[in-house]
């Protein structure tokens, strides 16, 4: 009897390790998204509610090593929680990014044009 239960101590244990990683590869990925957009980003408040207060004031770049470890004890619906907020928050930057982006570009068109307006006047 003893050997069974050690056996399934074993294939949980065996199950959540793979887990954690398959969750640490996700988490990985999004903060490696949020570094292109945003590579200077810190801590979001919303994240301290998984998180605790110790990385709170730090760059994401900073706590990374935190961040993807943080879960490896959590229970599977708040992992998928987390993970839904960490998406949420890459999903907010690229997207402020595109629209910082193409207003630069916007202003961009809009000076260009100006100083072709001032050389045809010049004419």
């Amino acid at each position: 009897m003893n050997r069974k239960v050690a056996s399934l101590h074993r294939r949980r244990a065996t199950l959540a390790r793979a887990a954690a990683d398959k969750v640490r590869r996700r988490v990985g990925s999004l903060l490696d998204r949020l570094a292109v957009v945003r590579w200077d980003a810190g801590i979001p408040a919303e994240w301290l509610v998984f998180l605790g207060d110790q990385p709170a004031g730090m760059q994401v770049k900073e706590a990374r090593g935190f961040i993807l470890a943080a879960h490896d004890d959590w229970e599977p619906a708040v992992t998928k929680r987390w993970v839904g907020e960490v998406e949420a928050t890459v999903t907010a930057a690229e997207r402020d990014a595109v629209v910082r982006r193409e207003a630069a570009e916007a202003a961009s068109a809009a000076a260009r044009l100006a100083e072709d307006a001032d050389a045809f006047e010049g004419l």
